[in-house]
């Protein structure tokens, strides 16, 4: 077949065409958040927040991989780099009050799943058997991979009726 034949192996997505969009994360972790405090009158909070510490590192690291291409695309400084538009970022969901905070899990996601999502080792010793049987274990830690927005809400369901927060939750509201 010459080169010529092949034709065009383009596939152009359509707007609906990525069902497994983690669009809906953050509103359903910051709602989690809000139902913390009500049920807890206040007296405990939640925050689901971008953890910075990572932003350094990737800004960093991203520097150093571009180093040699940087001065060939200087310039072209009117297009952003499309790279930022899947780009991965790690989420904490804590809670706390005014002495104590605790960190449940952290979620690293891109626009699409599957996610990243690491749980405290304490909270996953009780709970890890009442994870849905979808979700996918990366090695031996902590660190599971999860594919929707179900999945992970049946993660985050089972981790926060585990020994451990209830008990933290207990202590806090003291």
């Amino acid at each position: 077949m010459a080169m010529s034949d092949i034709g065009s192996l383009w596939e152009i997505p359509s707007g609906a065409e990525f069902e497994d969009s983690t669009a809906h994360v953050k509103d359903l972790m910051r709602d989690q958040c809000k139902y913390l405090e009500k049920q807890t009158s206040g007296a405990i909070k939640a925050q689901f927040e971008r953890v910075r510490s990572f932003e350094t590192l990737t800004i960093a690291a991203r520097a150093a991989m571009h180093a040699g291409s940087a001065i060939r695309v200087q310039d072209d400084v009117r297009r952003a780099d499309a790279n930022e538009l899947y780009r991965k970022e790690t989420y904490g969901f804590d809670i706390y009050n005014d002495q104590y905070k605790f960190r449940i899990l952290e979620v690293t996601m891109a626009p699409v799943y599957p996610i990243a999502v690491w749980f405290d080792e304490g909270v996953l010793e009780d709970t890890l058997n009442d994870f849905p049987l979808t979700v996918e274990r990366l090695g031996d830690g902590s660190k599971f991979s999860v594919a929707s927005d179900d999945e992970l809400m049946g993660c985050f369901s089972a981790a926060v009726k585990g020994k451990k927060v209830r008990y933290i939750i207990s202590r806090m509201l003291k």
